[in-house]
């Protein structure tokens, strides 16, 4: 799991792609935010909600009442909770400095072949209630669920990533492909930055999502601006990163950014997975 520590959402104006939304989750007023990434081997891995293994945990070890007790819980923390599902494209990625390759298993940053995301708001109010209900309810819980690694290197997990969701113009997706292929990975790979480049498969507005993790806060992905934008600048002169930057906007109708947090407290198996910090 992860907390969100801030958020920009940006839509095509006359010009340029624009900011309409900045969220600041660490402010006193208003809800909190967190992710929740489940890394799948492949789609037949995929359940339909949380509840299915959460639930049967849970029964497996108490009451069926107090199972449903629990689940009516965790319900009464949430504002606000979405639901997608990703599939990795790695011939548009660039994973541990080149493209075209995932590295699972191999000590490089890994999110699964297929990721879903549940993106959950918390009344602040409730929110150390819910951290709290998240370490001793659902971590025990997802742990049983999840398969132990057998003779498998452990793979890199970030102190903290980028996602960029994109909905790009209906029709434009070959050109948006051929520009990311043609710009991002050359741009990524020269400025020695991962990302990783997945295709909805089912999601809330977005047609395409992308994770840049970092692990210094003075890092490129951890830009106040977005971060394609600061990209094109890292790679090519001013007018070429300007230019890069109206040709995408012209493809996509609107842009949202979210930097995370990876709480390892909040997280199952991490130890099992991943390289320790």
């Amino acid at each position: 799991m992860t907390e969100t520590r801030f958020g920009l959402i940006y839509q095509t104006g006359y010009r340029n792609l624009q900011p309409v939304t900045s969220t600041t989750p660490r402010s006193p007023y208003g809800n909190k935010w967190y992710t929740l990434n489940y890394p799948l081997a492949n789609i037949d891995n995929l359940w339909e909600d949380d509840i299915s293994f959460l639930r049967a945990q849970w029964t497996a070890n108490d009451q069926k009442s107090n199972s449903d007790a629990l689940w009516k819980q965790v319900y009464s923390y949430l504002v606000k909770e979405q639901k997608s599902v990703y599939k990795l494209l790695p011939e548009m990625s660039v994973i541990g400095g080149r493209g075209g390759q995932r590295l699972h298993n191999q000590g490089q940053y890994d999110f699964g072949a297929y990721l879903r995301v549940v993106e959950i708001r918390v009344n602040r109010t409730k929110a150390a209630d819910f951290e709290n209900f998240v370490r001793s309810n659902v971590v025990p819980a997802v742990a049983k669920f999840l398969p132990e690694k057998k003779d498998e290197q452990p793979d890199r997990l970030p102190r903290f990533y980028r996602t960029v969701k994109i909905e790009v113009n209906m029709g434009r997706e070959p050109e948006f492909f051929e520009f990311i292929k043609t710009h991002l990975i050359s741009a990524a790979e020269k400025a020695k930055v991962d990302v990783f480049f997945y295709q909805t498969l089912y999601g809330g507005g977005a047609n395409f999502f992308m994770i840049f993790p970092f692990e210094d806060e003075k890092a490129l992905a951890n830009t106040r601006g977005r971060v394609l934008q600061a990209l094109w600048k890292s790679a090519h002169s001013p007018r070429e990163a300007q230019q890069l930057d109206a040709q995408f906007g012209r493809l996509i109708i609107g842009v949202e950014e979210m930097v995370h947090q990876v709480r390892r407290d909040m997280s199952s198996r991490l130890d099992n997975k991943y390289l320790r910090w």
